[in-house]
């Protein structure tokens, strides 16, 4: 048996025992070490989400874990051994349908899930994308990986260069990890935004050239 974090209902968040999954065919079985609270699983506590999730369902998927367990062929699909400390993307492709055939997996018609990290355990289901993380990286960092994923993205896709005026809105984890990512592309100026003054001035600690909060500032007239 193992401690889970369970939703039952709708936004009934219940701690207790239930059975250690099974792995089979291709799967993986992860002690948790560490697990992130997402703003996704914020909204399911508040009851103000879009998503229609199974009863009971088990939130969580920002986490970092070692493999205890591999069903047949896992470790030949993955490259991974018992012991090593992994991750997995939340979407487990399909890798047939048209998007996956172009290498734009994210987008997969029929998509799996690989999340319920709020656990003692986690399945990782056969085919899942997978990341071995390097013994030297501490948990608590390691954890972060999912988030900042999001914000390397984010900044890729923004194109950023050299003479560019750089405004990141919201400094949440993902919007302080696009904050110094976004100050690895040298822009002209960094700009953060945000209504938490404490958030406003760590931005500043990690490069941000100026912020301001926008419940209180003319953010349009200063930019």
């Amino acid at each position: 048996m193992m401690k889970a974090v369970l939703v039952r209902g709708d936004g009934i968040f219940i701690y207790e025992s239930i059975e250690i999954p099974e792995v089979g065919h291709g799967e993986l079985l992860l002690k948790i070490e560490a697990t992130g609270i997402c703003a996704a699983d914020r909204k399911i506590y508040d009851r103000n989400h879009p998503w229609e999730l199974p009863d009971p369902y088990i939130p969580g998927h920002e986490y970092v874990g070692t493999v205890v367990e591999m069903g047949e062929g896992a470790d030949e699909s993955t490259g991974l051994q018992i012991g090593d400390r992994a991750t997995a993307e939340i979407l487990v492709p399909c890798r047939t349908c048209w998007f996956c055939h172009r290498g734009h997996y994210h987008h997969c018609d029929r998509p799996g899930v690989c999340a319920s990290s709020w656990a003692e355990y986690l399945k990782v289901p056969a085919g899942a994308i997978v990341y071995r993380i390097p013994e030297g990286l501490p948990t608590e960092e390691a954890v972060l990986i999912e988030p900042l994923s999001c914000s390397i993205h984010a900044v890729n896709l923004a194109d950023i260069e050299l003479e560019d005026v750089v405004v990141v809105a919201g400094l949440g984890a993902i919007g302080m990890g696009a904050l110094q990512v976004a100050q690895l592309r040298t822009p002209q100026t960094l700009i953060g935004l945000d209504v938490d003054d404490r958030l406003l001035n760590i931005a500043l600690e990690y490069g941000a050239d100026f912020t301001f909060n926008p419940a209180q500032d003319d953010v349009v007239k200063y930019i």
